[in-house]
């Protein structure tokens, strides 16, 4: 049976890392390819031409991945990031991140403040959603998302984000937005990858 993993927020993507990996990376690229096409990759930072020639080989397996720097220099991520098209020819690339310092950060702007994650257990998570499914005012639900999200809690946020949505029945212009903002916390778009293929 094929493991189901969504990445709805940046830190989703640090914990599938760190989960495949088996350990955390540090000063690496790390590649993550979405759909199940090719191998996970990490590969130590380097030059642009480094990056590109070491990756060669697994390029032609890659369709679609999210791209993951685990860097302390903000600028040297950014200068990788504007030459991921030539480190990673003919890939989509869906998202990418910058992770240090128990934060993740948008790589392509250095100057905007990065977001905690935290390592959930699944008890914590079953904890917040029956926390969740005791709210029954839209309101208050929509008010404990957008607290969540102000907090840097992305994960409790989208689980009071869902709850107001089920107790509406459809996805407020307040909560549209809130979702926006919470998938596009790396770029523009959020990906799920649900028993090997994309949803």
């Amino acid at each position: 049976m094929t493991e189901t993993l969504v990445i709805r927020e940046p830190g989703d993507v640090v914990k599938i890392i760190s989960r495949v990996l088996g350990f955390t990376p540090s000063d690496s690229l790390v590649v993550v390819p979405i759909g199940g096409d090719g191998p996970t990759a990490r590969i130590d930072l380097g030059s642009p031409e480094g990056l590109a020639h070491a990756l060669a080989p697994a390029v032609p397996a890659w369709s679609a991945v999210v791209v993951a720097l685990y860097a302390d220099d903000a600028q040297q991520a950014r200068l990788l990031v504007e030459n991921l098209d030539s480190i990673l020819p003919g890939v989509t690339i869906l998202a990418t991140l910058r992770v240090a310092d128990g934060c993740t950060y948008n790589p392509r702007a250095p100057e905007e403040p990065g977001v905690s994650y935290i390592a959930e257990t699944t008890s914590d998570r079953d904890d917040l959603v029956a926390e969740a499914a005791g709210v029954t005012d839209v309101a208050v639900a929509e008010n404990l998302a957008i607290d969540s999200y102000a907090a840097g809690n992305g994960a409790r946020a989208w689980i009071y984000l869902d709850r107001a949505e089920a107790l509406m029945g459809t996805r407020s212009e307040a909560m549209q937005g809130l979702a926006h903002a919470l998938t596009n916390a790396v770029r523009p778009q959020s990906v799920e990858e649900r028993d090997g293929t994309d949803q």
